[in-house]
């Protein structure tokens, strides 16, 4: 991998107040331009002219824009850098060994190359068992959801949502055929609820918010999770969007252990088909988000900027 520090050109001298920019180019791969390949030489500190639409092959002008020069408004610029090889680094194949094995896991305890083997075998098949009831979970709410269905009175409801969209309260900016469907999952998730007797703990809800948090904001320290929970207890809006989600998903998990289910093994392509004909989305680990909660990390994330100048939504990855 080879980092670059990059500033654009004006015809044959560095452009007064140009853009500059960093990136890494993964070296020593069919993708690359032979331009670039005859460029750069593999030193660290050589300084070379690119062009960057002659790097990758397959770059769009719209990659470009975005992984190399990284301005999100529509200024133009030149394609002529002159970049600094900043760093490199080198990937090269390593004997397994327990003793990189127990440096890696940080477990002094480990024996032997085979007991990690037998141990990574085990978290694969627990991971996969894991998800095979999250796709269970999954499968029983789109099922309750779609064959209960029931009159509401539509007429009053037309009214009330009439008068709250006039009023501009928050959270109706919706169709009214899609506030009629939510009105229907609460009322079926609150008899789910009240039927397996759900409630949530202090400790549970505090450890699907850390999944959240750690979800969206993973590169943080435990002090801003602290802050961010924080800020979350202290809005109402906020900590109830949160509490009813989990309310939910542990309505339909409760749902799904009266499922009458059988067990077969199958492979991993097996596996692999039934999960992309399935319905299933994850809802901690999805990169999806309702308008609702869009709005609730964008204002914790906002807030939080404001209370840490430290905390920065971003993630170094070497």
């Amino acid at each position: 991998m080879v980092y670059l520090y990059a500033e654009e050109l004006e015809e044959d001298t560095l452009k007064e107040e140009g853009i500059k920019t960093e990136f890494p180019v993964l070296f020593d791969r069919d993708e690359l331009h032979e331009n670039f390949i005859a460029a750069i030489e593999i030193k660290a500190k050589d300084v070379i002219r690119l062009n960057l639409y002659e790097i990758e092959r397959n770059f769009t002008e719209d990659d470009v824009k975005n992984y190399y020069v990284k301005i999100q408004d529509d200024r133009s610029f030149s394609p002529y850098f002159e970049a600094t090889i900043k760093r490199i680094s080198r990937f090269q194949k390593q004997e397994i060994t327990i003793e990189l094995l127990r440096k890696f896991y940080d477990n002094e305890e480990l024996e032997s190359v085979e007991q990690v083997r037998a141990l990574i075998a085990e978290s694969i098949v627990k991971e996969h068992e894991k998800l095979s009831t999250r796709i269970l979970v999954s499968e029983v709410k789109t099922r309750i959801l779609e064959e209960n269905q029931f009159d509401l009175p539509v007429e009053f409801l037309l009214r009330s949502f009439e008068a709250q969209q006039a009023n501009n309260q928050e959270n109706y900016d919706i169709e009214f055929d899609d506030y009629l469907q939510k009105i229907k999952e609460t009322a079926i998730i609150n008899d789910l609820v009240s039927r397996f007797n759900i409630s949530i703990s202090k400790t549970e809800l505090d450890h699907y918010l850390f999944n959240v948090f750690r979800h969206y904001f993973p590169s943080q320290t435990e002090k801003s999770f602290t802050t961010w929970m924080t800020l979350i207890s202290k809005s109402q809006k906020h900590s109830l969007m949160f509490y009813n989600q989990l309310l939910e998903l542990k309505a339909f998990e409760e749902a799904a252990k009266v499922v009458k289910t059988t067990t077969k093994q199958i492979t991993i392509e097996e596996a692999n088909e039934i999960l992309k004909k399935s319905k299933y989305e994850d809802v901690e680990d999805s990169k999806s988000l309702n308008e609702a909660e869009e709005e609730a990390i964008t204002w914790s994330e906002n807030t939080l900027l404001q209370n840490n100048p430290d905390f920065e939504n971003s993630t170094d990855v070497e």
